[in-house]
């Protein structure tokens, strides 16, 4: 008896140049969904064409099907480093073909091709956790599991979030300053002066992301990393009669970048300043910053968050507020860990 011939290809690139046009068309295409792949897909390329890539193992995997309309790419998973901590990152999974989300049996069907494919490329230890929306992360941990026999790590999510984005037509009005009317503050992108600054709340916001802590000394580095390529912003207090004598509240970090959408990847005020208004403003700040030469910011907020939702709800983030409606492209992403006695931990 024939066997049926699969209507879609998968197709493993083990360096990012070796992706093809039409995959990186259909990620910009969804530039804010694709917001964990394409900047780092777009990084890499220019790493490596300049050949100073960092010497480790990458892989991309695409999942594209064939129709009348020609090729179509569904999936997109990535396999990838921070050339930061130089760490791998999470196993990111794009769904760029909303349609095959729509079909169970059709995406089941892709995933197992995907695990397959991603066992075959990389050692298991490798595959720490799994990050990307939830219809699409839950049964590929499942398919994975199945594969390799790693389980999950607990039954509680690394990261349970929801994307969001704003435009500059959803920017809410400035509200009233509510810092203290004995203290002045600053807002401007970080300097070399504020890097140690900078890496102490580094290290605090990981202190707050088990199991993804920082060393004090990684944290400078990563400080050192985000001022140098100007992708942090601080906001700065001081008392009047000491302007000189200022203090680093809160900082906010824009680390995944593409053309046209900015992914802002850490928010973080430091206890003493809190209920300031102080990550409120450096975020409205920093977002009409950003909108000056993009469409679109997008970030990510804990279910188990609510304060900071309604921070962003105010600056303008979508489905967010009080009995929200759902918006299109504000969906629920998760983050999967797998047994720590059979992988190696990498970092955001």
């Amino acid at each position: 008896m024939p066997v049926p011939t699969p209507d879609f290809v998968i197709n493993t690139f083990p360096r990012a140049q070796l992706v093809p046009s039409n995959v990186l068309d259909a990620l910009m295409a969804q530039e804010r969904d694709a917001n964990c792949i394409l900047p780092q897909l777009l990084k890499t390329r220019e790493l490596e064409a300049k050949g100073d890539a960092y010497p480790v193992k990458q892989v991309w995997i695409t999942c594209s099907s064939h129709s009348t309309r020609g090729t179509i790419v569904d999936l997109v998973l990535a396999c990838a480093e921070n050339y930061t901590a130089k760490k791998g990152y999470p196993i990111f999974i794009n769904g760029v073909n909303r349609t095959i989300l729509l079909s169970n049996e059709s995406l089941i069907t892709r995933l197992r091709a995907l695990a397959k494919a991603l066992r075959e490329a990389m050692p298991i230890s490798r595959v720490y956790s799994v990050f990307g929306p939830e219809l699409i992360t839950m049964p590929f941990v499942d398919i994975w599991t199945g594969l390799t026999g790693v389980y999950s790590y607990s039954d509680e999510p690394y990261y349970a979030a929801m994307q969001t984005y704003c435009t500059k037509n959803t920017i809410g009005p400035q509200r009233r300053a509510s810092v203290h009317p004995e203290l002045t503050f600053d807002i401007s992108p970080a300097d070399e002066g504020d890097i140690m600054a900078v890496a102490a709340l580094c290290h605090g916001f990981a202190e707050d992301s088990d199991p993804f802590i920082l060393t004090p000394e990684e944290a400078i580095q990563e400080a050192k990393s985000l001022v140098r390529n100007e992708q942090v912003w601080v906001h700065r207090i001081s008392r009047p009669a000491q302007p000189e004598h200022h203090e680093i509240a809160s900082i906010v970090a824009f680390t995944r970048n593409s053309r046209n959408n900015a992914t802002i990847t850490k928010v973080y005020t430091n206890p003493k300043w809190r209920r300031l208004g102080c990550a409120e403003r450096l975020v409205r700040a920093v977002c009409k910053h950003l909108l000056a030469s993009k469409d679109s910011i997008t970030l990510y907020v804990a279910h188990n968050n609510p304060g900071a939702a309604m921070v962003y709800h105010r600056c303008g983030f979508l489905g967010l507020g009080p009995n929200a409606e759902p918006v299109e492209g504000v969906d629920r992403w998760i983050e999967i860990g797998f047994d720590r006695q059979k992988v190696q931990l990498g970092h955001w």
